[in-house]
């Protein structure tokens, strides 16, 4: 239950009791005072001739009561009772003196016990209808929300029935079609969170099981003495290899871990020499690029200080390898041509990668960032990679405020463009 609610239920209870005090006490004193007012009429009749010595005695009378006690007072007037204003009451006696009849007040002292224990009582009623209005309240604020958390439940796991729906289209009824609109969205996404993060549980566990399943195959046949001398280096090897795939498919994880966590490690940003960045990425691909017979070719706006922007070196560095070794790995084999340029822009940088490789149909341009995809899987298991790079490049890309795009043709090839900001975003 909101405060608001809360406030909105005691300001109506006081108001409430606040009303039936004043009924209570209005009714109480034009009762009281409807009394007084008969009673002085009927003793102001009973006087009305009677000798001047029966007025000073009622006179006398009147003051020695306690003010309590007192229901009307007595004045003697002079002059005559036909010229006193009318809706007074007055009486003459048998000496033709004139008398004016006035009711005293009533004080509250004559009714207040029956005022304040309306007001306890009151009070009373206030307090227990509070109560029950309050839980009325609660358990009716609490229905929406058990019914959209059950809603959501079943939604996350698949079972959402008609009935469970249909309350949620009639929850969603109480908001404006503007809130209608985001509260779908919102549920959509987490629903969507929800089946990427039970595909990368599926996935990651895939691609862990796939080199520790070689690295443990080939340890037993090492453990068991079953390799013969000259092909244990052969099998050390591919444990090395598969070891090292393990761990850099860890630390990938890892660090997508930290983007979606938002964790930035700011401390070590700063200004960043990106031509002698991805000569030096370059160079380190340069023997796989050879081994298949692929060219890299490099042309670049760099000057004296060479082409420069702010940022992290560490995941700058991971953008420029993550597109190269694609570049690599994609392009043709045997007289491919990889083209690497880097320009200098006003306010920003720019880095484009192009090759002559297999090529990315357009249906799957709009996957190939996403975590753990690999175009044509089957075709390319060999050599694909984990299919983390790309997500990599994408979370570090927007770190730095940038945006990455994709152009391709199959059997062409593809481009990658990245565009970063001089300066910090």
């Amino acid at each position: 239950m909101t405060q608001a609610n809360r406030n909105i239920i005691r300001n109506t209870l006081i108001a409430l009791v606040a009303i039936a005090f004043l009924l209570y006490a209005v009714t109480s004193y034009g009762q009281a005072s409807w009394t007084r007012t008969n009673v002085m009429n009927a003793c102001a009749a009973q006087y009305e001739g009677k000798e001047p010595g029966a007025y000073q005695r009622l006179e006398q009378g009147i003051q020695a009561a306690e003010p309590a006690a007192r229901l009307f007072r007595v004045t003697r007037l002079s002059g005559e009772a036909g010229r006193a204003p009318e809706g007074l009451t007055y009486s003459t006696d048998s000496a033709g003196a004139v008398y004016r009849w006035e009711i005293v007040p009533p004080p509250i002292a004559s009714w207040g016990s029956f005022l304040w224990l309306s007001l306890a009582g009151s009070a009373l009623a206030a307090f227990v209808l509070y109560s029950r209005l309050q839980k009325r309240v609660q358990q009716e604020q609490a229905a929406p929300v058990r019914d959209m958390l059950l809603y959501m439940r079943d939604m996350l796991s698949g079972h959402s029935g008609q009935e469970r729906s249909a309350i949620f289209e009639e929850l969603l009824n109480h908001f404006e079609e503007r809130d209608r609109t985001e509260i779908r969205e919102a549920l959509l996404q987490i629903q969507e969170n929800e089946l990427w993060r039970r595909q990368f549980s599926a996935n990651v566990s895939h691609e862990l099981k796939s080199p520790l399943t070689s690295i443990n195959g080939y340890a037993e046949l090492l453990e068991r003495g079953m390799a013969s001398p000259e092909d244990v280096p052969a099998f050390g090897g591919i444990i090395h290899r598969e070891g090292m795939a393990l761990l850099q498919m860890i630390n990938e994880i890892i660090q997508l871990s930290k983007f979606d966590a938002g964790y930035l490690e700011k401390e070590e940003w700063r200004e960043v020499d990106l031509s002698a960045l991805v000569q030096e990425e370059i160079r380190s691909v340069a023997a796989s690029a050879e081994e298949r017979g692929v060219s890299i070719h490099c042309a670049s706006d760099s000057g004296a200080d060479g082409v420069r922007c702010y940022g992290s070196e560490r995941l700058l560095r991971e953008i420029v390898r993550n597109l190269l070794s694609n570049a690599v790995k994609y392009a043709k084999p045997e007289g491919g041509r990889i083209e690497v340029e880097l320009r200098d822009l006003v306010n920003r940088v720019e880095l484009c990668v192009s090759d002559e490789g297999v090529g990315i149909g357009e249906e799957q341009q709009a996957h190939i960032f996403e975590r753990f995809y690999v175009v044509d899987p089957a075709r390319n298991r060999g050599n694909a990679g984990t299919g983390l790079g790309l997500a990599l490049v994408k979370h570090a890309v927007q770190v730095h405020g940038g945006r990455v795009e994709v152009s391709s043709r199959l059997g062409v090839g593809s481009v990658f463009r990245v565009s970063l900001p001089k300066r910090a975003a």
